[in-house]
């Protein structure tokens, strides 16, 4: 569909469709957004589906990190102090806690909801929400005691998972968390 910016309008992007007005005339249907706005749109849109995939596959890999680190019983051990949590409440600490290998439920559930609006209807509050949950799982990777990337603790299959999550919630981090909203 051929563009055309309509005098007097001073730069508004218009497409010219098949439509016709009154007279008969192929009439010009403007989106009101310069020439600027039209590509900061799109390019906005291109970065909330980069941003809906990446906190996807991150969530994929939260979701698998829990998997491996209920079946192997390993509870979160953040370095701040051992918590010495219960092998045998793992479902339950996953829920507000996490694992070793994920996130805790409740933020993987927001993650979810907020990737699902952002690709629905490309919500700014959504965006921000996948950016902030990313910032905070950076800390929480690198905080675990035994990490599958430290020395000593390589597995071939959490190192990785684990190493998934955390360059996905980096990812979600700068996507989220960088200007542009509106």
């Amino acid at each position: 569909m051929p563009s055309a910016q309509v005098s007097g309008t001073r730069g508004v992007f218009c497409d010219q469709p098949d439509i016709l007005d009154r007279t008969g005339r192929s009439a010009p249907v403007c989106t009101g957004l310069t020439r600027n706005d039209a590509r900061e749109h799109t390019g906005g849109m291109a970065r909330n589906a980069a941003l809906v995939a990446t906190a996807a596959a991150q969530l994929t890999a939260g979701l698998v990190g829990e998997a491996i680190a209920a079946r192997r019983g390993r509870p979160s051990d953040p370095m701040l102090g051992h918590w010495n949590l219960p092998r045998d409440h793992m479902v339950r600490n996953a829920i507000v806690l996490g694992t070793g290998q994920s996130a805790p439920n409740i933020m993987m559930m927001t993650q979810a909801v907020a990737a699902a609006q952002l690709a629905r209807d490309g919500s700014p509050r959504a965006r921000r929400t996948l950016g902030v949950l990313g910032a905070i799982m950076i800390g929480g990777y690198l905080i675990e005691r035994e990490t599958p990337l430290w020395s000593g603790h390589r597995d071939a299959l959490a190192t990785p998972v684990f190493a998934t999550g955390l360059a996905g919630a980096i990812a979600m981090a700068l996507l989220g968390l960088r200007g542009g909203d509106r």
